[in-house]
């Protein structure tokens, strides 16, 4: 059998777009079905993507089958090694998930999918967050080296931590096959890398 499509979305940096773009894949793709899955969450349940892309799929595309996981939540709205370190100080025992924890969760869902199938991966945060267990985040999926679809960081500055994001996957033998961004009033820092990094 076809083993299904798997993307995974990365931001130059956090609040750049990844659970806007995709709820957009998941909604408008060619497939049939699609499984968006979040490995870590953080600001839960104030911020949940999950059920976020679920609504925009159900209100945009209602004939879509669309499931979602999220592996992990934590209350605190902070990178996910401060949200781990603040929970377990005062709720849990014991150390943060390990991040073959994460990458295992990926991988059984996309073996459960079949063929005919998207899944999406949102990350959490920037291309170098630090994951729970203070690893950084490119680090820990490295072994899945699914493709990229990393979003672009729109403010003043931008072009460069965009560059910075880019370098640090290709560096790690990831594959970055698409680059997106959205646009702002004033700038249009996608259009500029483009010009100056064909």
């Amino acid at each position: 059998p076809t083993p299904p499509i798997a993307l995974q979305i990365w931001g130059a940096t956090t609040n750049v777009g990844k659970t806007i773009l995709s709820a957009a894949l998941a909604a408008f793709s060619p497939f049939p079905r699609v499984h968006y899955l979040k490995p870590v969450q953080t600001g839960f349940p104030h911020d949940d993507d999950a059920r976020f892309v679920s609504g925009f799929v159900k209100s945009h595309a209602p004939g879509r089958e669309i499931t979602t996981e999220t592996l992990l939540t934590y209350s605190a709205p902070l990178s996910p090694h401060s949200a781990a370190g603040v929970e377990l100080s005062t709720f849990r025992e014991g150390g943060p998930p390990e991040d073959g924890v994460f990458v295992e969760g990926v991988r059984k869902a996309r073996r459960g999918l079949g063929s005919e199938a998207l899944l999406i991966v949102e990350t959490a945060g920037g291309v170098l967050t630090p994951m729970p267990s203070h690893n950084l985040q490119a680090d820990a999926f490295r072994p899945l080296r699914l493709p990229v679809v990393l979003i672009a960081d729109p403010v003043i500055g931008g072009i460069s931590s965009t560059l910075c994001a880019y370098e640090s996957l290709i560096m790690r033998g990831y594959t970055v096959p698409i680059l997106v961004g959205f646009q702002t009033e004033e700038l249009n820092n996608l259009k500029s890398i483009i010009e100056t990094h064909p």
